[in-house]
């Protein structure tokens, strides 16, 4: 193989790798712009039960109890239950609380965001743990 050819077959190769690049980019970002996440409570709670999974005593304890360790260790857990994804990864949804709501301290990144998505006769329940960054 000559060299012109040999050139020719190497840029093809990049341009065909910055195309891809560029389409998981794009894919990416649409994603995320499409992902429903809960509006972030005002005023903030550590225990959100929008799947109503709780009593609201249960609700109340473990409000408490999460409060008195934030105080105590400055790491920050919310706990989030729901009744649907949207059709969101797990992962992706748990990630984007985090995010959005600021969970956790941004000078420490030690927030935990617990999500729990609830059992339906139509789909599985599911959990998953992310980690907030905090503003």
């Amino acid at each position: 193989m000559n060299f012109q050819m040999r050139f020719h077959l190497e840029k093809t190769e990049t341009m065909n790798r910055i195309a891809s690049s560029i389409t998981i980019l794009i894919l990416t970002i649409t994603n995320l712009m499409a992902i429903q996440i809960p509006e972030k409570p005002y005023p903030p709670r550590l225990v959100n039960d929008l799947a109503q999974m709780l009593s609201p005593e249960q609700v109340a304890a473990l409000e408490n109890k999460l409060v008195a360790f934030s105080n105590s260790t400055t790491t920050q857990i919310v706990v989030i239950t729901v009744k649907s994804l949207n059709g969101t990864e797990k992962s992706l949804f748990a990630t984007e609380i985090g995010h959005q709501w600021g969970v956790g301290q941004g000078d420490f990144d030690n927030g935990i965001v617990l999500l729990v998505k609830e059992q339906t006769p139509e789909e599985s329940g599911e959990g998953f743990i992310a980690t907030g960054y905090g503003r």
